[in-house]
């Protein structure tokens, strides 16, 4: 029995869009499998490391991404302050793009990344990574496609995948499947493999919102995340427009 691809990404997420990225820049076609009908609407990340960076950066995507970003001369402090109208009580200072590059320029021995992290949002990161794949030939994104269960032979691997939509199924072979499908993975739970680790360690509300009052939501400044001594945090998603807000919930609600 043939293979459809080579290689079947679950999850079409930041990890899974990222995956399928390295496989295309080796020339391995690749189909990506996500069940949501497009990229998310929710800020989950707002953050990218300098690692991830890195692998970027080797994919020759890095500055493409960072044009997406919030602007490299802003800084990603994080202010504690009373309230929003009151007092700013510290502010630990982080630097920007270009500080980092100029500090890693002037450490250059081996114990600095070689790229600075991002201030991104994964509602910006995701419609980007998507874009990418699908001007390559050799990658296919298939939204509105959930993984259901696959079966293993000497041949490779059998995926049953279903068009949530239409409740269609249909079966794709590959001689790889890559479950990149969150912690949630239906890849992990049908190979038997178990989670550990703690879950539901806080209860936060968040409201994800648009204003362009900055005088108000930036009353000190520039900043990745205004906190408050009640557990409240303001993320400044793009320096503009685009924050969330992130409150802490009793305990038992």
């Amino acid at each position: 029995m043939g293979n459809d691809f080579p290689v079947i990404v679950a999850g079409g997420g930041p990890v899974g869009l990222t995956t399928a990225l390295d496989l295309v820049s080796r020339g391995i076609r690749v189909l990506v499998l996500e069940r949501n009908p497009t990229t998310t609407r929710h800020p989950k990340m707002d953050v990218t490391n300098g690692r991830s960076m890195e692998h970027f950066r080797r994919l020759g995507v890095a500055e493409r991404i960072r044009d997406k970003a919030v602007p490299r001369e802003h800084c990603m402090d994080v202010s504690w302050v009373t309230r929003l109208s009151e007092w700013e009580l510290a502010r630990f200072k982080y630097p920007n793009v270009h500080e980092w590059r100029e500090h890693i320029r002037q450490h250059n021995d081996g114990s600095q990344p070689l790229e600075p992290n991002m201030r991104l949002s994964q509602v910006v990161l995701e419609p980007e990574l998507r874009d990418i794949l699908e001007a390559s030939p050799l990658a296919e994104v298939r939204f509105g496609w959930a993984f259901e269960d696959f079966t293993q032979d000497e041949d490779g691997v059998t995926v049953a995948a279903l068009e949530v939509a239409t409740g269609r199924r249909q079966e794709i072979r590959c001689a790889l499947l890559a479950g990149c499908d969150g912690g949630a993975s239906a890849v992990r739970q049908k190979l038997g493999f178990e989670l550990n680790g703690a879950f539901n360690v806080a209860r936060v509300f968040m409201t994800h919102f648009h204003s362009p009052a900055k005088e108000f939501l930036q009353t000190f400044g520039v900043v990745w995340h205004y906190q408050t001594p009640d557990g409240a945090t303001l993320i400044a998603q793009d320096d503009k427009e685009i924050w969330t807000l992130h409150v802490m919930l009793p305990p038992g609600t």
